[in-house]
């Protein structure tokens, strides 16, 4: 009987030790966080006082001042100041959704053939789960936006942890499924003196998502169906607007996923089962006004939603 005590004593004493270990990584790790935040304010104060401003502006829908003419900023310092913008938008609640607390993902942006803004690769942004709307929602052009625009995309589901670079082939193994998507960009500049580091500054203008179901990788593949080869008809009442393959950005949906680790590794983040990788704009934004828009993905399903003054 004392030998069974010991050992239930010995048990919650190491039960204890864990979650102290745990508690303990965790208060360390967020202020490792908030040291290296305060580093980047620092190193370039004038510039990160822009920070609270956008946060209010994103927050409030109002225009922002583009930050290259008054200031010039390295590809880094836009990524730095993406993310104290959103750690700044996780201390407040004014989104169409309540706050932006929680991680889901990433987007691409500028991932045709021709990038705009002077942009020399794709570039990224993240996405919370306050910005996602459900499939088929309403969203008005002048109450939930500066200036936006409109994307069909793919959506990528990960289904394991991606710490590295990984090659296109690689990125195969590490996909659990992909379904249809709109994504909505918000561009709020107050002049059109910008180029693509301020937009990569406003989080690459991420405002909303929308994610429709998804099929397994592995279904595809075991139906002899190469994800990237699936057609897409975009419409908007009624009448065809786009048509062209879900792969059409960076060449294909694993050459998205290589592109985006290799970009997050270089600044010590990584990919996590669950997260969502938008692919970018099939064919660039669609801006053709309002109505309802459907977006028919062949096997993968249609998606649809309205856009109202």
């Amino acid at each position: 009987m004392k030998r069974e005590k010991r050992l239930f004593m010995c048990i919650l004493f190491c039960a204890s030790l864990l979650t102290s270990c745990s508690v303990s990584n965790e208060e360390e790790e967020l202020k490792v966080s908030e040291l290296s935040a305060k580093k980047m304010k620092d190193d370039n104060s004038e510039l990160f006082d822009y920070v609270d401003d956008y946060a209010e502006s994103f927050y409030d829908i109002e225009p922002y001042p583009a930050l290259t003419p008054m200031f010039d900023i390295s590809i880094d310092d836009a990524y730095d100041f993406q993310e104290l913008l959103v750690r700044e938008l996780k201390k407040g609640d004014r989104t169409r959704n309540g706050g932006v607390k929680r991680l889901t993902g990433y987007k691409l942006g500028f991932t045709g053939d021709v990038r705009p803004f002077g942009a020399p690769k794709p570039l990224y942004g993240r996405l919370y789960s306050s910005f996602e709307i459900p499939e088929g929602s309403t969203l008005s052009l002048s109450e939930d936006f500066i200036r936006g625009s409109v994307g069909f995309e793919v959506a990528i589901i990960m289904g394991k942890n991606v710490r590295t670079a990984i090659t296109p082939e690689e990125a195969k193994d590490a996909v659990k499924a992909i379904a249809p998507a709109f994504e909505f960009a918000d561009f709020g500049f107050t002049s059109e003196d910008f180029n693509f580091k301020d937009i990569i500054a406003t989080n690459s203008a991420a405002r909303y998502y929308i994610v429709g179901e998804e099929t397994p990788l592995e279904e595809l593949f075991e139906k002899g169906i190469d994800p990237n080869e699936i057609q897409l008809t975009g419409k908007l009442d009624g009448e065809t607007i786009l048509q062209a393959k879900v792969g059409l950005p960076v060449d294909g949906i694993f050459k998205a996923v290589s592109f985006l680790s290799g970009e997050l590794a270089a600044r010590g983040e990584f990919l996590k089962p669950g997260d969502i990788i938008l692919t970018g704009a099939i064919k660039g934004d669609q801006n053709a006004g309002t109505g309802t828009y459907v977006g028919d993905y062949g096997v993968l399903g249609t998606i649809q939603f309205t856009l109202v003054e």
